[in-house]
């Protein structure tokens, strides 16, 4: 990022800040909206303590959103050796919001997460290979009538 202008960095700095927190801002609704969807969808299935459990969910959730916000980073009192601090620092933030994503509530059970994760790669390696196959047998076939083709050009041709 030494080719960026200090003004451009700053800048760039200033969007990722905002986009990081709107991110962040997503993860926790969604994870509030499925708390309560699945409170909501099996309410009269689910023990007191269950539904307990889901609510402490969803207020843990609204809590984290309507935390205050930090502070905004001021940029533009940073030198540029300071904005490259940070533009460096995107890395990690990157890694900690992806994780922060794919972090589940504990209301939902590893062992069939894991167990739906692992029909789901089945099914699409199935299909592929599927797909692969049938390719590769239309192309053996244009091939081989492509072949077949000249080789009655040739003979006509005598």
């Amino acid at each position: 990022m030494a080719w960026m202008t200090r003004g451009e960095l700053q800048k760039e700095l200033e969007e990722y800040d905002e986009s990081y927190e709107s991110q962040v801002e997503k993860i926790y609704i969604r994870r509030a909206m499925i708390a309560m969807i699945k409170l909501k969808g099996g309410f009269s299935d689910l023990t007191k303590d269950e539904r307990t459990r889901h609510c402490q969910i969803v207020k843990e959730h609204m809590e984290t959103l309507l935390k205050p916000p930090e502070p905004v980073l001021d940029y533009s009192k940073m030198t540029k050796q300071e904005l490259l601090e940070h533009w460096n620092f995107i890395n990690v933030r990157q890694e900690a919001l992806i994780e922060l994503y794919e972090t589940r509530d504990d209301y939902t059970p590893r062992e069939e997460e894991s167990s739906d994760r692992n029909k789901l790669k089945e099914a699409f390696s199935y299909m592929c290979n599927l797909v692969k196959t049938k390719v590769t047998e239309s192309y053996t076939t244009i091939v081989k009538m492509i072949w077949e083709e000249r080789e009655i050009v040739e003979l006509s041709s005598y």
